[in-house]
């Protein structure tokens, strides 16, 4: 009876996670569903709107090196936590507040230094969860999750930004 509550609460723990892992996704590459609009509107060149692109990734991974090795010295659990609402509020603040190229490109990249924090932490906290018989199950369910929620970084936005507009579409991936 106990293994079978141990399991139950640990696929709850599991699904949780996922679904938050799901959401954290939701601004991965959502600047790709509004691109076209934001060169329209901020009279950007391919370049310029590459770098903005570029300055996500180089935020994702220099947080993600540097939150990885301290996972062994920190809460795991902090650092998700605190790097999915660092990246989500500078989701958010890019909806509200982006208005050129420059503005973009710092708050994009203030979202990509968030998101660093997230999927190997994540990969962690699943990892110390369960035991190594149902490790690999749990961290295909993770990433994939994590797929979904990139998938959908572009569907949602995609969706909302020919009615509603681009701020809009930001807004919902916050």
């Amino acid at each position: 009876l106990i293994c079978l509550t141990d399991r139950a609460s640990n696929n709850r723990w599991l699904l949780t996670l996922c679904a938050s892992q799901i959401m954290i996704m939701l601004v991965f590459i959502n600047y790709s569903a509004i691109l076209p609009v934001l060169k329209e509107e901020w009279q950007m060149n391919n370049t310029q709107a590459g770098v903005i692109f570029s300055v996500y990734q180089l935020g994702y991974i220099a947080s993600g090196v540097l939150l990885s090795t301290l996972s062994d010295r920190l809460n795991i659990r902090w650092i998700f936590i605190c790097s999915a609402l660092w990246s989500g509020l500078a989701n958010l603040m890019f909806a509200l507040f982006a208005n050129d190229y420059s503005s973009g490109l710092i708050l994009r990249g203030l979202t990509g230094i968030g998101m660093g924090g997230t999927y190997m932490p994540g990969l962690k906290l699943v990892a110390e969860r369960f035991d190594s018989h149902q490790r690999g199950r749990a961290v295909g369910i993770y990433v994939g999750a994590l797929v979904l929620g990139a998938s959908l970084s572009l569907v949602i936005p995609g969706l909302i930004v020919g009615h509603w507009g681009w701020r809009m579409a930001m807004l919902a991936c916050s």
